[in-house]
Protein backbone atom coordinates (compact mmCIF):
# COMPACT_ATOMS: atom_id res chain seq x y z
CA UNK A 1 0.00 0.00 0.00
CA UNK A 2 1.16 3.52 -0.78
CA UNK A 3 0.00 6.93 0.26
CA UNK A 4 -2.25 8.88 -2.08
CA UNK A 5 -2.10 12.60 -1.46
CA UNK A 6 -5.22 14.53 -2.44
CA UNK A 7 -5.86 18.28 -2.38
CA UNK A 8 -9.21 19.92 -1.87
CA UNK A 9 -10.12 23.18 -3.57
CA UNK A 10 -11.75 26.26 -2.10
CA UNK A 11 -13.70 28.76 -4.22
CA UNK A 12 -10.70 31.08 -4.50
CA UNK A 13 -8.49 28.23 -5.71
CA UNK A 14 -11.05 27.23 -8.32
CA UNK A 15 -10.93 30.74 -9.72
CA UNK A 16 -7.20 31.52 -9.44
CA UNK A 17 -5.76 28.09 -10.26
CA UNK A 18 -8.68 26.41 -11.98
CA UNK A 19 -10.33 28.89 -14.32
CA UNK A 20 -7.57 31.44 -14.97
CA UNK A 21 -5.16 29.15 -16.91
CA UNK A 22 -7.56 28.14 -19.72
CA UNK A 23 -8.92 31.69 -19.91
CA UNK A 24 -5.37 33.03 -20.34
CA UNK A 25 -4.59 30.57 -23.13
CA UNK A 26 -7.87 31.39 -24.86
CA UNK A 27 -7.23 35.12 -24.53
CA UNK A 28 -3.72 34.68 -25.96
CA UNK A 29 -5.17 32.84 -28.97
CA UNK A 30 -7.79 35.55 -29.55
CA UNK A 31 -5.16 38.31 -29.35
CA UNK A 32 -3.02 36.41 -31.85
CA UNK A 33 -5.96 36.43 -34.26
CA UNK A 34 -6.47 40.16 -33.83
CA UNK A 35 -2.82 41.22 -33.91
CA UNK A 36 -0.16 38.49 -34.42
CA UNK A 37 2.60 38.73 -31.84
CA UNK A 38 3.68 35.24 -30.76
CA UNK A 39 6.41 34.87 -33.41
CA UNK A 40 8.20 37.94 -32.04
CA UNK A 41 7.76 36.87 -28.43
CA UNK A 42 8.18 33.13 -28.93
CA UNK A 43 10.90 32.65 -26.32
CA UNK A 44 9.57 34.90 -23.57
CA UNK A 45 7.26 32.50 -21.71
CA UNK A 46 10.02 29.93 -21.21
CA UNK A 47 12.50 32.68 -20.37
CA UNK A 48 10.09 33.98 -17.73
CA UNK A 49 9.59 30.48 -16.39
CA UNK A 50 13.29 30.24 -15.50
CA UNK A 51 12.76 32.82 -12.75
CA UNK A 52 9.08 32.71 -11.95
CA UNK A 53 6.75 29.73 -11.30
CA UNK A 54 8.13 27.37 -13.97
CA UNK A 55 11.63 26.34 -12.92
CA UNK A 56 11.06 27.28 -9.25
CA UNK A 57 8.14 24.84 -9.05
CA UNK A 58 10.55 22.11 -10.15
CA UNK A 59 13.36 23.39 -7.93
CA UNK A 60 11.01 22.84 -5.01
CA UNK A 61 11.42 19.09 -5.60
CA UNK A 62 14.19 19.05 -2.99
CA UNK A 63 11.65 20.34 -0.47
CA UNK A 64 8.98 17.92 -1.68
CA UNK A 65 11.32 14.96 -1.32
CA UNK A 66 12.34 16.09 2.17
CA UNK A 67 8.72 16.66 3.19
CA UNK A 68 7.55 13.26 1.93
CA UNK A 69 10.37 11.53 3.81
CA UNK A 70 10.08 13.61 6.98
CA UNK A 71 13.68 14.81 6.72
CA UNK A 72 14.71 16.83 9.77
CA UNK A 73 17.93 18.43 8.48
CA UNK A 74 19.79 19.24 5.28
CA UNK A 75 21.92 16.09 5.43
CA UNK A 76 18.84 13.90 5.46
CA UNK A 77 17.21 15.99 2.73
CA UNK A 78 20.19 15.57 0.40
CA UNK A 79 20.38 11.87 1.20
CA UNK A 80 16.75 11.33 0.29
CA UNK A 81 17.36 13.31 -2.91
CA UNK A 82 19.98 10.84 -4.17
CA UNK A 83 17.50 8.90 -6.31
CA UNK A 84 16.39 12.10 -8.03
CA UNK A 85 19.99 13.12 -8.72
CA UNK A 86 20.84 9.67 -10.05
CA UNK A 87 18.02 9.85 -12.58
CA UNK A 88 19.28 13.23 -13.82
CA UNK A 89 22.72 11.70 -14.42
CA UNK A 90 21.10 8.85 -16.35
CA UNK A 91 19.24 11.35 -18.54
CA UNK A 92 22.44 13.33 -19.21
CA UNK A 93 24.17 10.11 -20.25
CA UNK A 94 21.26 9.29 -22.55
CA UNK A 95 21.51 12.74 -24.17
CA UNK A 96 25.20 12.14 -24.89
CA UNK A 97 24.48 8.71 -26.38
CA UNK A 98 21.28 9.45 -28.31
CA UNK A 99 20.19 13.11 -28.40
CA UNK A 100 17.16 12.56 -30.64
CA UNK A 101 16.03 9.53 -28.66
CA UNK A 102 16.28 11.58 -25.48
CA UNK A 103 14.09 14.33 -26.95
CA UNK A 104 11.49 11.77 -28.06
CA UNK A 105 11.52 10.23 -24.58
CA UNK A 106 11.19 13.73 -23.13
CA UNK A 107 8.12 14.35 -25.29
CA UNK A 108 6.56 11.08 -24.08
CA UNK A 109 7.32 11.83 -20.43
CA UNK A 110 5.95 15.35 -20.84
CA UNK A 111 2.74 14.10 -22.45
CA UNK A 112 2.03 11.71 -19.59
CA UNK A 113 3.14 14.22 -16.96
CA UNK A 114 0.89 16.99 -18.35
CA UNK A 115 -2.04 14.65 -18.82
CA UNK A 116 -1.80 13.15 -15.33
CA UNK A 117 -1.52 16.57 -13.66
CA UNK A 118 -4.36 18.12 -15.65
CA UNK A 119 -6.71 15.17 -15.12
CA UNK A 120 -6.06 15.09 -11.37
CA UNK A 121 -6.58 18.84 -11.07
CA UNK A 122 -9.84 18.83 -13.04
CA UNK A 123 -11.31 15.97 -11.05
CA UNK A 124 -10.19 17.39 -7.72
CA UNK A 125 -11.52 20.90 -8.17
CA UNK A 126 -14.76 19.45 -9.55
CA UNK A 127 -15.05 17.35 -6.37
CA UNK A 128 -14.63 13.98 -8.07
CA UNK A 129 -12.22 11.05 -7.72
CA UNK A 130 -8.74 12.46 -8.48
CA UNK A 131 -7.48 9.44 -10.43
CA UNK A 132 -8.42 9.53 -14.12
CA UNK A 133 -8.19 6.63 -16.54
CA UNK A 134 -4.91 5.96 -18.32
CA UNK A 135 -6.39 6.60 -21.77
CA UNK A 136 -7.77 9.97 -20.67
CA UNK A 137 -4.42 10.94 -19.15
CA UNK A 138 -2.55 9.95 -22.30
CA UNK A 139 -5.07 11.73 -24.55
CA UNK A 140 -4.77 15.04 -22.70
CA UNK A 141 -0.98 14.92 -22.81
CA UNK A 142 -0.72 13.77 -26.43
CA UNK A 143 -3.02 16.61 -27.49
CA UNK A 144 -0.61 19.16 -26.00
CA UNK A 145 2.54 17.60 -27.45
CA UNK A 146 1.23 16.61 -30.91
CA UNK A 147 -0.83 19.70 -31.77
CA UNK A 148 2.19 21.95 -32.57
CA UNK A 149 3.62 19.36 -34.97
CA UNK A 150 0.27 19.14 -36.74
CA UNK A 151 -0.56 22.83 -36.97
CA UNK A 152 2.92 24.38 -37.35
CA UNK A 153 5.22 21.58 -38.40
CA UNK A 154 8.12 23.68 -39.69
CA UNK A 155 8.35 25.88 -36.59
CA UNK A 156 8.09 22.86 -34.28
CA UNK A 157 10.87 21.03 -36.11
CA UNK A 158 13.02 24.16 -35.94
CA UNK A 159 12.75 24.02 -32.14
CA UNK A 160 13.76 20.35 -32.15
CA UNK A 161 16.70 21.12 -34.44
CA UNK A 162 17.89 23.98 -32.23
CA UNK A 163 17.69 21.71 -29.20
CA UNK A 164 19.67 19.01 -30.99
CA UNK A 165 22.31 21.57 -31.99
CA UNK A 166 22.67 22.51 -28.35
CA UNK A 167 23.26 18.82 -27.62
CA UNK A 168 25.94 18.68 -30.33
CA UNK A 169 23.77 16.95 -32.92
CA UNK A 170 21.44 17.93 -35.75
CA UNK A 171 18.07 16.93 -37.14
CA UNK A 172 18.45 14.45 -39.99
CA UNK A 173 16.59 14.84 -43.28
CA UNK A 174 12.89 14.35 -42.76
CA UNK A 175 9.56 14.52 -44.53
CA UNK A 176 7.36 17.19 -42.99
CA UNK A 177 4.25 15.65 -44.53
CA UNK A 178 4.81 12.38 -42.69
CA UNK A 179 5.37 14.17 -39.38
CA UNK A 180 2.31 16.37 -39.90
CA UNK A 181 0.11 13.42 -40.85
CA UNK A 182 1.31 11.28 -37.93
CA UNK A 183 0.72 14.16 -35.51
CA UNK A 184 -2.74 14.75 -36.97
CA UNK A 185 -3.62 11.08 -36.44
CA UNK A 186 -2.48 11.30 -32.81
CA UNK A 187 -4.55 14.46 -32.29
CA UNK A 188 -7.66 12.83 -33.79
CA UNK A 189 -7.27 9.74 -31.59
CA UNK A 190 -6.73 11.94 -28.51
CA UNK A 191 -9.85 13.98 -29.30
CA UNK A 192 -11.92 10.83 -29.78
CA UNK A 193 -10.78 9.51 -26.38
CA UNK A 194 -11.51 12.83 -24.70
CA UNK A 195 -14.92 13.00 -26.39
CA UNK A 196 -15.73 9.53 -25.08
CA UNK A 197 -14.58 10.57 -21.58
CA UNK A 198 -16.78 13.67 -21.71
CA UNK A 199 -19.75 11.61 -22.90
CA UNK A 200 -19.16 9.16 -20.04
CA UNK A 201 -19.20 12.06 -17.57
CA UNK A 202 -22.51 13.30 -19.00
CA UNK A 203 -24.06 9.83 -18.75
CA UNK A 204 -22.98 9.58 -15.11
CA UNK A 205 -24.33 13.03 -14.35
CA UNK A 206 -20.92 14.67 -13.82
CA UNK A 207 -21.95 17.83 -15.64
CA UNK A 208 -19.28 19.99 -13.99
CA UNK A 209 -16.40 17.71 -15.01
CA UNK A 210 -17.74 17.46 -18.58
CA UNK A 211 -18.04 21.24 -18.85
CA UNK A 212 -14.52 21.80 -17.53
CA UNK A 213 -13.10 19.20 -19.90
CA UNK A 214 -14.82 20.83 -22.90
CA UNK A 215 -13.62 24.31 -21.96
CA UNK A 216 -10.03 23.29 -21.22
CA UNK A 217 -9.73 21.14 -24.35
CA UNK A 218 -11.11 23.99 -26.43
CA UNK A 219 -8.66 26.52 -24.99
CA UNK A 220 -5.73 24.17 -25.63
CA UNK A 221 -6.86 23.59 -29.21
CA UNK A 222 -7.23 27.33 -29.83
CA UNK A 223 -3.85 28.24 -28.34
CA UNK A 224 -1.75 25.51 -29.93
CA UNK A 225 -3.39 25.90 -33.34
CA UNK A 226 -2.65 29.63 -33.76
CA UNK A 227 0.26 30.56 -31.48
CA UNK A 228 3.93 29.94 -32.27
CA UNK A 229 4.73 26.45 -30.88
CA UNK A 230 7.44 27.69 -28.52
CA UNK A 231 5.22 30.48 -27.23
CA UNK A 232 2.19 28.20 -26.84
CA UNK A 233 4.12 25.49 -25.01
CA UNK A 234 5.92 28.01 -22.82
CA UNK A 235 2.68 29.79 -21.95
CA UNK A 236 0.95 26.50 -21.10
CA UNK A 237 3.91 25.43 -18.99
CA UNK A 238 4.08 28.77 -17.15
CA UNK A 239 0.47 29.78 -16.48
CA UNK A 240 -1.20 26.37 -16.49
CA UNK A 241 0.91 23.34 -15.59
CA UNK A 242 3.48 24.97 -13.29
CA UNK A 243 0.96 27.38 -11.81
CA UNK A 244 -1.38 24.58 -10.72
CA UNK A 245 1.44 22.39 -9.46
CA UNK A 246 2.80 25.34 -7.47
CA UNK A 247 -0.47 25.34 -5.54
CA UNK A 248 -0.06 21.65 -4.73
CA UNK A 249 3.51 22.17 -3.52
CA UNK A 250 2.56 25.18 -1.39
CA UNK A 251 -0.13 23.16 0.37
CA UNK A 252 2.20 20.20 0.85
CA UNK A 253 4.68 22.47 2.60
CA UNK A 254 2.16 23.29 5.33
CA UNK A 255 0.72 26.48 3.92
CA UNK A 256 -2.97 27.05 4.67
CA UNK A 257 -3.70 29.15 1.62
CA UNK A 258 -2.10 28.79 -1.80
CA UNK A 259 -3.68 31.75 -3.59
CA UNK A 260 -1.64 34.42 -1.81
CA UNK A 261 1.43 36.40 -2.82
CA UNK A 262 3.10 35.63 0.51
CA UNK A 263 2.84 31.86 0.04
CA UNK A 264 4.11 32.20 -3.53
CA UNK A 265 7.08 34.34 -2.46
CA UNK A 266 7.97 31.90 0.33
CA UNK A 267 7.94 28.98 -2.10
CA UNK A 268 10.35 30.78 -4.44
CA UNK A 269 12.67 31.56 -1.53
CA UNK A 270 12.58 27.97 -0.28
CA UNK A 271 13.36 26.72 -3.79
CA UNK A 272 16.60 28.74 -3.99
CA UNK A 273 18.95 25.93 -2.84
CA UNK A 274 18.19 24.02 -6.04
CA UNK A 275 17.16 26.96 -8.22
CA UNK A 276 20.41 28.94 -7.88
CA UNK A 277 22.79 26.18 -9.09
CA UNK A 278 20.37 25.37 -11.91
CA UNK A 279 20.33 28.98 -13.08
CA UNK A 280 24.13 29.06 -12.78
CA UNK A 281 24.21 26.08 -15.13
CA UNK A 282 21.93 27.89 -17.58
CA UNK A 283 24.19 30.96 -17.56
CA UNK A 284 27.26 28.75 -18.06
CA UNK A 285 25.71 27.01 -21.08
CA UNK A 286 24.69 30.35 -22.59
CA UNK A 287 28.18 31.76 -22.10
CA UNK A 288 29.77 28.62 -23.57
CA UNK A 289 27.47 27.95 -26.55
CA UNK A 290 25.47 31.16 -27.13
CA UNK A 291 27.48 34.19 -26.01
CA UNK A 292 24.97 36.74 -27.39
CA UNK A 293 21.66 34.99 -26.69
CA UNK A 294 18.21 36.13 -27.74
CA UNK A 295 15.07 35.27 -25.79
CA UNK A 296 14.60 32.39 -28.23
CA UNK A 297 18.10 31.07 -27.44
CA UNK A 298 17.47 31.26 -23.69
CA UNK A 299 14.21 29.37 -24.12
CA UNK A 300 16.04 26.58 -25.97
CA UNK A 301 18.48 26.27 -23.05
CA UNK A 302 15.49 26.24 -20.69
CA UNK A 303 14.03 23.36 -22.71
CA UNK A 304 17.35 21.52 -22.38
CA UNK A 305 17.11 21.90 -18.60
CA UNK A 306 13.59 20.49 -18.67
CA UNK A 307 14.76 17.54 -20.77
CA UNK A 308 17.15 16.64 -17.94
CA UNK A 309 14.83 17.20 -14.98
CA UNK A 310 11.45 16.05 -16.32
CA UNK A 311 11.89 12.27 -15.71
CA UNK A 312 12.94 12.54 -12.03
CA UNK A 313 10.43 15.33 -11.46
CA UNK A 314 7.69 13.20 -12.99
CA UNK A 315 8.45 10.17 -10.82
CA UNK A 316 8.52 12.32 -7.69
CA UNK A 317 5.15 13.84 -8.59
CA UNK A 318 3.81 10.33 -9.22
CA UNK A 319 4.57 9.61 -5.58
CA UNK A 320 2.14 12.37 -4.62
CA UNK A 321 -0.52 10.34 -6.41
CA UNK A 322 0.40 7.06 -4.70
CA UNK A 323 2.21 5.46 -7.63
CA UNK A 324 5.75 4.13 -7.07
CA UNK A 325 7.29 3.09 -10.38
CA UNK A 326 10.98 2.90 -9.40
CA UNK A 327 11.23 2.77 -5.62
CA UNK A 328 14.31 5.01 -5.67
CA UNK A 329 15.64 6.67 -2.50
CA UNK A 330 13.90 9.95 -1.77
CA UNK A 331 10.96 9.10 -4.02
CA UNK A 332 8.94 7.01 -1.61
CA UNK A 333 5.71 7.96 0.09
CA UNK A 334 5.30 8.47 3.77
CA UNK A 335 2.96 6.85 6.21
CA UNK A 336 -0.14 8.79 7.08
CA UNK A 337 0.41 8.29 10.82
CA UNK A 338 2.43 11.52 11.31
CA UNK A 339 -0.31 13.38 9.45
CA UNK A 340 -2.94 11.84 11.71
CA UNK A 341 -0.99 12.87 14.81
CA UNK A 342 -0.67 16.37 13.42
CA UNK A 343 -4.38 16.53 12.69
CA UNK A 344 -5.26 15.40 16.23
CA UNK A 345 -2.87 17.97 17.71
CA UNK A 346 -4.43 20.68 15.58
CA UNK A 347 -7.94 19.69 16.61
CA UNK A 348 -6.99 19.75 20.29
CA UNK A 349 -5.45 23.22 19.96
CA UNK A 350 -8.33 24.53 17.87
CA UNK A 351 -6.02 25.15 14.90
CA UNK A 352 -6.58 23.27 11.68
CA UNK A 353 -3.29 22.02 10.21
CA UNK A 354 -2.31 22.32 6.58
CA UNK A 355 -1.90 18.55 6.17
CA UNK A 356 -4.73 16.31 7.21
CA UNK A 357 -5.70 12.68 7.07
CA UNK A 358 -9.49 12.71 7.18
CA UNK A 359 -11.39 9.62 8.16
CA UNK A 360 -13.94 8.19 5.77
CA UNK A 361 -17.23 10.03 5.93
CA UNK A 362 -15.85 12.88 8.04
CA UNK A 363 -15.18 16.42 7.00
CA UNK A 364 -13.59 19.34 8.77
CA UNK A 365 -12.56 22.92 8.13
CA UNK A 366 -9.67 22.17 5.76
CA UNK A 367 -10.67 18.93 4.04
CA UNK A 368 -13.28 16.34 3.25
CA UNK A 369 -13.50 12.60 3.03
CA UNK A 370 -12.95 12.90 -0.70
CA UNK A 371 -16.06 10.89 -1.59
CA UNK A 372 -17.81 11.99 -4.79
CA UNK A 373 -20.60 14.35 -3.93
CA UNK A 374 -19.13 15.47 -0.60
CA UNK A 375 -19.46 19.14 0.31
CA UNK A 376 -16.48 21.19 -0.93
CA UNK A 377 -14.32 22.51 1.93
CA UNK A 378 -14.02 26.17 2.73
CA UNK A 379 -10.23 26.08 2.69
CA UNK A 380 -7.76 23.87 0.79
CA UNK A 381 -5.70 21.09 2.30
CA UNK A 382 -3.65 18.03 1.63
CA UNK A 383 -4.90 14.61 2.64
CA UNK A 384 -2.74 11.50 2.93
CA UNK A 385 -4.66 8.39 1.94
CA UNK A 386 -3.84 4.74 1.56
CA UNK A 387 -4.25 3.55 -2.01
CA UNK A 388 -3.31 0.25 -3.66
CA UNK A 389 -0.02 0.31 -5.54
CA UNK A 390 -0.70 0.13 -9.25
Amino acid sequence: MTTHIVTTWCTRDRLVFGMCPPFLLLAAAILEGIHPYSDRLAGWPFLTSLLFIGLPHGAADLLVSARLNRATNWRESLGYFSGYSSLMLVVIAAIVITPLGSIIAFAMFSAWHFGAADSADVNEYAGETPRAGSFTIAARGVLIVALPFMSQTASSLEIVDRLLQLFGSALASHDQWIIRTTSACLVVVALLILTAAIARCLVRGNIRVAGIEVFETGSILAAFMVLHPLFAMGLYFLVWHSWRHTRRVILLLDEQRAASLGALARLHLRALPLLVPTLAGVVTVLWWRLPWPTAFDVSIVALAVFVVVTPPHHFLVERLHGRDWLGLPGMSSVSDQPARRKMRAGQQSGHSPGITAPSAGRSHECGTSGKPGSTPPRRPSFAFRKAPTR
